[in-house]
């Protein structure tokens, strides 16, 4: 159960900086700037997913938090203490309600030690047991986790990856914390084990009320455990917010490059790849201004002299980028707006809810409508045209619904609920028998315009589908002489007779 209000942890303005030594004398020459101004908080039992390119500073902005490497500077408060001034003997008791599991199940626990001295250490060390009831609390942490209690006399080198993890696991949850930090937990094991340690943690999360600060590369995983996301790129946050707002309807350019690199399971959904140009910049030297910019496929002259803040958007949202607009919440370039599925190319922009939509109907391009409502009415109103071609017609109705799902979802915000449901079209006339309808006024905006966008591009299909039959009913049968005996049949065939004879006809290919 996450408190809404309440802030377990909050990271505010961190920064890590290695230095580089160089000479005889091991002078500072320059530093490495793994971690570079990162600010957020987290709830009593969420779980905040950290992504990001490898190198961008996820690790270290996790170990500074726990102080496993000093932060140069910034402040990092656990239930409002300010964990960096804290001196070692304080810090030492308050570990006990902070912990990390280590990406590397192999390297993270002592060969030398069994399972019940790795389990078991921290209970020793902080004198909560020791004896018969260590060996009774590392059987339940071992059970806990998934594996029998008979297993804590043996050596890691007898386990393989997903059992290692799991007595990585065990030893974070000895001490029964409230924070974790999850580095990497799952990236080192097979698919069906990384299913199997993601349940579990969800499991002990609800069962023990935990946080996670739950650092990976595979966004799929992240967005299965995460309440909210945050992703980094070079040392800082460009954008943060919850888990379902974020894949829907991502706004920094970089955000939308990483989740257009996500294998999507269905063979029929498209969508344009964004491959970024160029390297990573080396944190030695970083680039002027947003750090993106020199990658950037939207950069303006603006990028690279000023470095963007990264604003509040309301509703959890936070995103660092010049080229979005915080009222409408949409990214926009040259007066256009980008919708979250728009790749390099733009060729999916759509115009701004100011500027006249050449999607609008006619004599209603002056409406102050939204333009998810106006592409929903194109949509639709393509199917009355009165084409030579339907199967065309009914073909380009299909990609206009699509533009107004995409519409939909760039331009609606929860200031246009109520216009945008007042304005949408009424129903479409009925396709076999089913009537769609309209959502109420009052029901979420993007909610609303995707149902009206979903119903213009069924009936869409539908059109298509009977355009489609008739002008295969309508062909022409093949020529006679590409078949000579097939046209001695036609002549020799009853014209009263409708049947003709009792093989069906064939129908054109």
């Amino acid at each position: 159960m996450i408190a809404t209000g309440e802030k377990l942890l909050e990271v505010t303005d961190l920064v890590k900086h290695f230095p580089i030594r160089a000479g005889l004398l091991g002078r500072v020459k320059k530093h490495v700037k793994a971690v570079d101004g990162v600010s957020f908080h987290l709830r009593p039992g969420e779980t905040l997913g950290l992504v990001g390119e490898s190198g961008c500073g996820k690790t270290t902005v996790g170990r500074s938090i726990l102080r496993l490497i000093e932060p140069t500077s910034g402040s990092v408060r656990f239930r409002g203490v300010e964990l960096t001034e804290l001196p070692p003997k304080e810090l030492r008791r308050l570990r006990r309600d902070m912990q990390i599991i280590f990406q590397d199940p192999y390297s993270s626990l002592n060969p030398r030690m069994t399972v019940e001295g790795i389990v078991g250490e921290a209970l020793a060390v902080h004198g909560i047991a020791r004896g018969a009831e260590k060996r009774r609390r590392v059987g339940e942490l071992l059970e806990r986790c998934g594996l029998p209690a008979r297993v804590m006399g043996r050596y890691p080198h007898e386990f393989s990856g997903g059992q290692r993890q799991r007595v990585g696991i065990a030893r974070a949850l000895a001490l029964e914390p409230e924070f974790i930090v999850c580095d990497e937990a799952v990236s080192a094991l097979d698919v069906s084990i990384q299913a199997q340690v993601i349940n579990l943690l969800m499991d002990i999360q609800q069962d023990m009320g935990l946080s996670y600060l739950f650092i990976a590369h595979d966004l799929s995983v992240v967005e299965h455990i995460s309440h909210r996301v945050a992703v980094m790129y070079l040392g800082r946050i460009v954008e943060i917010a919850g888990a379902a707002e974020l894949y829907e309807l991502p706004l920094h350019p970089y955000t939308r490059a990483l989740l257009s690199a996500v294998p999507v399971p269905d063979p029929e959904h498209r969508h344009e790849r964004i491959i970024l140009e160029g390297d990573v910049p080396t944190p030695i030297d970083p680039p002027s201004g947003c750090p993106f910019h020199p990658r950037c496929w939207l950069a303006e002259a603006r990028c690279s002299r000023e470095v963007p803040a990264l604003r509040d958007l309301g509703g959890d949202h936070a995103v660092a980028c010049h080229l979005v607009d915080a009222a409408s919440r949409t990214l926009r370039k040259d007066g256009k707006v980008l919708p979250p599925r728009a790749g390099k190319n733009g060729r999916d922009a759509l115009p701004t809810v100011e500027a006249e939509s050449s999607l609008s109907l006619e004599g209603a391009a002056d409406a102050p409508r939204p333009a998810a409502a106006r592409a929903i009415d194109a949509a639709l109103g393509v199917l009355d045209v009165d084409e030579e071609d339907p199967a065309d017609a009914a073909l380009a109705a299909a990609d206009a619904a699509l533009a107004a799902a995409d519409a939909a979802l760039a331009e609606t915000s929860t200031d246009q609920a109520e216009a945008l449901a007042q304005t949408l079209p009424p129903p479409s006339p009925e396709v076999d028998g089913d009537a769609p309808t309209v959502p109420p006024p009052g029901t979420s905006s993007i909610d609303a315009a995707l149902a009206a966008a979903d119903e213009a591009a069924d009936a869409a299909l539908a059109a298509a589908d009977a355009a489609l039959g008739s002008a295969e009913d309508a062909a022409p049968p093949p020529a006679a002489q590409d078949d000579p005996e097939a046209a001695r049949e036609s002549e020799s065939a009853d014209p009263s007779d409708p049947g003709g004879s009792d093989a069906p006809p064939a129908r054109p290919s």
